[in-house]
């Protein structure tokens, strides 16, 4: 039997209309192939790539700049031992006295007798602490030739200010709770005693922070080589701390020397400091320039 070639069937038969079939087809394969080529071939060479979703944090101005107060406060022993002595014997203080009974913590003061009265001086035991630990007070200094770095950059001169207060802030507060957490474990207050544990160390933590920044401002000393300078030996340090000892005893001064109730006495004196702290944090917020 003779094999023929499909397509020569077309001249055979002399079939016109299966020709025309067989080159439209034809046409429309290579138009397709060509079209697509470009694709497919881009499909067989491209790399393949992952798409991970990634989490970009977004922190303001003041967060940044506080992060760098705190950084900074930490990375230097001479700061953490000096002005976060108060906040440190605060806490070490109060684990002692949820563990240890207040008989053995007097006598190992050397008190033979513990006073009846000594719940009440509470308030201004905690205030005391806190007012021994004031970093605000050199934090403008610290900057040293550094401070042309701050002064120039596009930052508002409130978060400078308020992120160097806000350490000083954070600390008290670190003390503030671990001793009211242990007076409350510890003894049975009165209500009047509880409203001023609350409230009378706030009141000083509020005036530490703003008088120590308010000070190191007037008194800024920005040529120094050695950060001692600023962080012991600086006027703003000691007047700073002179300062908020001198508070802290004068509600004990008043109530022995014009026989006045004690508590009338701290409430006096938390009022007049509250009054101060609230000019002096308007001024410092009107502050434009730091040299």
């Amino acid at each position: 039997m003779i094999q023929i070639y499909p397509l020569s069937l077309i001249f055979l038969k002399s079939n016109l209309l299966y020709a025309c079939i067989s080159i439209v087809v034809s046409v429309l394969i290579f138009y397709m192939l060509t079209w697509k080529y470009e694709v497919l071939h881009k499909l067989s060479t491209k790399r393949r790539v992952i798409y991970h979703d990634a989490t970009f944090e977004h922190h303001s101005v003041f967060h940044a700049l506080y992060q760098k107060e705190v950084q900074r406060f930490f990375g230097s022993y001479l700061a953490v031992i000096n002005q976060g002595f108060g906040v440190i014997m605060l806490v070490i203080g109060s684990v002692l006295l949820v563990f240890v009974p207040p008989t053995i913590l007097f006598s190992m003061l050397k008190v033979s007798q513990i006073p009846a009265n000594v719940m009440d001086y509470i308030p201004l035991v905690i205030a005391g602490m806190l007012a021994f630990t004031f970093p605000s007070a050199s934090s403008l200094s610290l900057e040293g030739k550094n401070l042309w770095i701050i002064q120039t950059a596009p930052i508002k001169m409130k978060d400078i200010i308020f992120s160097k207060i806000s350490v000083t802030l954070s600390l008290h507060l670190i003390g503030y709770v671990c001793a009211i957490i242990a007076v409350f474990l510890r003894f049975s207050l009165a209500v009047e005693q509880m409203i001023a544990v609350l409230l009378i160390p706030l009141v000083y933590s509020f005036f530490t922070a703003i008088l120590g920044f308010t000070l190191d401002y007037r008194f800024a000393n920005y040529s120094w080589d050695n950060e001692i300078v600023p962080i012991k030996q600086g006027l703003q340090v000691g007047l700073t701390m002179l300062t908020g000892l001198f508070m802290v005893g004068l509600p004990i001064l008043l109530s022995t020397g014009l026989v006045i109730n004690l508590y009338f006495a701290m409430y006096l004196v938390a009022s007049i400091l509250f009054i101060v702290s609230v000019i002096l944090f308007k001024l410092l917020s009107r502050i434009r320039t730091l040299s």
